[in-house]
């Protein structure tokens, strides 16, 4: 059972999307609804952007919707930081979804019940494609607790909820040199960054498939731009294992993996598979070698 209580705020970060509907409309059909939503708008002026602000104008009858717009400005990581500044004081969950992801009905209602109850400082949730097949990210199928050993395999940041004094009291904050629109090559990771810092301070967190979060899957990407997203998510993989100290055996797995995935689609003959992950292969060795301010 929910306590009174929890009220928990969703902090989106934009940039280049042309709808937010599905994500709106997933929202509004919670059973538990967020006591907030913050959207910030890095968009760049041009006007096929200008209907996010409409799509949320017609929503803020049923949402309680604030709109942040950041012209010019880039990184998903920095937005996040962005609209952290916006939350409300009794707030005592933060999530932070992808603009392009939705949620079931039971999915904030199950959070609440899981963190707002718990010792825990942290929740990550299953997540899934839109047709269900298990296959977007490769997370544990039960669930466990999150520790340096799995927060890896159990971390993606548009499935993670946090209790809201991690960032209101304990001052943590998500790194702007990580995260897709960041400066350089550092792409992606910014959600399992945060975590591994969270462990790091002593913080709990579990892993739960008692709900998901869904997200289309990026393997639907034009090839040229399948490469480029597997080689920049390669090299911030590689970045992230290098700043916290994790190089060794998880290096070696991750960059045997991409070497496999190469070998394994390069005997079924799926050229745009196999060149994604031979693109993952360097982009891994690229970040052991690359020194980054």
């Amino acid at each position: 059972m929910i306590s009174n209580r929890e009220k928990i705020s969703l902090i989106i970060a934009t940039l280049g999307r042309v709808s937010l509907t599905r994500l709106l409309s997933s929202l509004n059909d919670q059973t538990y609804k967020p006591h907030e939503v913050i959207v910030v708008h890095q968009n760049n002026g041009q006007d096929k952007y200008s209907n996010i602000k409409s799509e949320i104008e017609g929503y803020k009858g049923l949402l309680n919707i604030t709109y942040i717009s950041r012209v010019g400005e880039r990184g998903a990581s920095k937005a996040r930081n962005i609209g952290l500044q916006y939350v409300s004081e009794d707030v005592s969950i933060i999530s932070f979804p992808d603009d392009d992801c939705y949620f079931p009905s039971r999915c904030l209602e199950t959070v609440c019940e899981e963190l707002g109850n718990s010792d825990f400082d942290f929740l990550s949730v299953y997540a899934d494609d839109d047709e269900r097949t298990g296959k977007i990210v490769n997370l544990p199928k039960t669930s466990e607790i999150i520790a340096e050993s799995n927060a890896l395999s159990t971390s993606i940041e548009w499935s993670l909820f946090f209790k809201a004094s991690l960032f209101k009291h304990d001052g943590y904050f998500f790194c702007e040199e990580m995260g897709v629109g960041s400066d350089g090559l550092v792409g992606a990771d910014e959600g399992p960054d945060l975590v591994l810092s969270l462990l790091k301070g002593k913080k709990w967190g579990k892993y739960i498939t008692s709900t998901y979060v869904l997200h289309p899957s990026p393997m639907q990407f034009e090839a040229k731009a399948l490469l480029t997203r597997g080689f920049k998510y390669s090299f911030a993989r590689s970045y992230l294992l290098k700043k916290h100290g994790l190089l060794g055996l998880k290096y070696s797995e991750s960059i045997c993996r991409s070497l496999a995935g190469f070998i394994l689609y390069m005997v079924r003959v799926n050229p745009k598979m196999s060149s994604y992950y031979l693109s993952c292969f360097f982009g891994k060795l690229y970040g052991l070698v690359k020194r980054v301010k």
